[in-house]
């Protein structure tokens, strides 16, 4: 898994406090105006502060879940117009050696097959059927603060599955470091929401 922030909104913090100013608050200091609005969760404002990422080595199936999360820009790397017949996958790590074998066997079969179909000149929109969950993608993702952390509050959750998981976490180290303002007090839905897992997690702390 790859994450690369490759542009995100300048000046963020100066941005919120100038909408705030323009609509009316009573502060000139915008870093006590940012604090403001994410402690009261005002958090419309800081949908001016955007985040493009670019990802690669993720699975097919990641990435139908962050498609999920719609207020976001996606492009991916296509499976019509460009060949996958490279055999690179998501492992999921299995602890039963024979269940690693077996799932091995059957993804690289896959790719197999759709290097014989693109082989007789079928086309790689039709052959791209076979290709299994697992193949790796790349990707742009765009996506602004407040939309972020919906994503973080929801995807670094314990019952999110462990790829994802492993993403959300990334990506808020990678939000946090350019903007801690806003990404520093930010975590799963108990961090965030003082405590209560409304997943009803007995294993969540609420802790990253």
């Amino acid at each position: 898994m790859k994450i690369e922030l490759v542009r995100y909104t300048k000046d963020g913090v100066k941005l919120v406090g100038d909408a705030a100013r323009l609509s009316g608050f009573p502060c000139d200091d915008d870093k006590k105006i940012m604090d403001i609005m994410v402690e009261n969760d005002y958090s419309s404002i800081i949908e001016h502060i955007y985040f493009t990422f670019k990802v690669s080595d993720i699975s097919r199936a990641l990435w139908m879940e962050i498609l999920e999360h719609r207020i976001a820009s996606h492009t991916a790397k296509s499976q019509r117009y460009v060949s996958y017949k490279d055999v690179q996958y998501y492992d999921p790590k299995f602890s039963n050696p024979k269940s690693k074998k077996l799932y091995d066997t059957a993804v690289k079969n896959c790719y197999k097959t759709y290097s014989e179909l693109v082989d007789l000149d079928e086309p790689m929109e039709k052959a791209r059927y076979i290709l299994p969950n697992a193949s790796y993608i790349s990707a742009y993702w765009t996506i602004n603060a407040r939309s972020l952390i919906n994503f973080i509050n929801l995807r670094v959750c314990v019952r999110a599955m462990p790829e994802m998981r492993n993403f959300a976490n990334e990506v808020l180290k990678i939000a946090r470091s350019v903007y801690p303002e806003v990404f520093n007090k930010v975590g799963c839905r108990k961090h965030q929401k003082g405590g209560v897992c409304p997943e009803k997690m007995k294993n969540c702390n609420g802790v990253l």
